[in-house]
């Protein structure tokens, strides 16, 4: 995989289409994957695109600046990562308030001790009143939450 990464940069093109390019790489190797997505998109000079697929979206999050996200072979949401991360925010709250949290909620999940998921930015005001902590998500937390919304297969 290294020996065949090294081939494609090496070659003169405005556009790499990748397909999971992340997944057989070490820890190492996925950062210097990043590095060298890095490399080639600013010796472009913002006249070259790399369009990849991943399931592994923490490791490329540091390269992404656009996401669409697909579940089911549907588009179910899509944008810049950083209007994303201005539209989603992480909460976290206490096990007393989950009733009234997760009627606003977009994607929850709670245990013994409270409450964390996904809330969309312009609901925020619906959880005033609600000891909550607020946090920017990460690409990942956005991607699992929508896929968990959107997905056809519903877990416990």
């Amino acid at each position: 995989m290294k020996l065949m990464l090294s081939g494609v940069f090496a070659r003169e093109t405005q556009m790499l289409l990748l397909d999971e390019p992340a997944s057989p790489l070490d820890p190492l190797m996925r950062d210097v994957l990043c590095d060298m997505i890095r490399g080639y998109l600013e010796e472009g000079a913002g006249e070259k695109t790399v369009l990849f697929s991943t399931h592994n979206i923490a490791d490329m999050e540091n390269v992404t600046d656009y996401a669409v996200i697909v579940e089911h072979g549907q588009v179910v949401e899509k944008g810049f990562v950083e209007d994303l991360k201005e539209k989603y925010v992480y909460v976290k709250g206490e096990l007393k308030d989950v009733c009234t949290a997760e009627k606003f909620m977009y994607s929850m999940t709670k245990n013994n001790y409270g409450y964390e998921g996904i809330c969309l930015a312009e609901d925020m005001d619906k959880l005033a009143g609600l000891d909550v902590t607020v946090q920017t998500p990460t690409l990942s937390q956005i991607s699992v939450a929508i896929m968990k919304k959107s997905s056809k297969v519903h877990l416990q």
